[in-house]
C-alpha cells in the first residue's frame, strides 16, 4: 500500500447513538478519508460511530490503523476494518 496522503485521528463514540444522522455523518466522513487516500487512526474498535468510520475508511480505499491497549486486545474488541493495529500499554504520553 502506498504511503497515505494524510493522516487523521477521529475519536467518537463506541455507540451508534439514536440519531441515524450520526451514523450517516460517520460513513460520509470515512469515505472522505478513503477516497482521498487517506489514514484513518482511531481507537480500534469495531463497534458503534468509531467502527462506522473505520469500516467507512477501508471500503473506500484508505488505510485505517487502529491503536488498541494492549489489555482489550480481545478479538471481539478489535475491528475487523484495521489495516494494521498497534498496542500500547499506556494512554499516558
Amino acid at each position: 500500500m502506498a504511503e497515505p496522503a494524510f493522516s487523521i485521528c477521529v475519536y467518537c463514540g463506541s455507540r451508534p447513538g439514536e440519531n441515524a444522522a450520526f451514523a450517516q455523518a460517520a460513513t460520509a466522513v470515512g469515505h472522505w478519508i478513503g477516497s482521498q487516500g487517506g489514514q484513518l487512526v482511531y481507537g480500534g474498535g469495531r463497534s458503534g460511530l468509531m467502527g462506522t468510520v473505520a469500516e467507512a475508511t477501508r471500503l473506500a480505499g484508505g488505510r485505517v490503523v487502529g491503536v488498541i491497549r494492549s489489555t482489550k486486545s480481545r478479538p471481539t474488541a478489535s475491528a475487523t476494518s484495521c489495516t494494521s493495529c498497534r498496542p500500547c500499554t499506556s494512554a499516558k504520553p
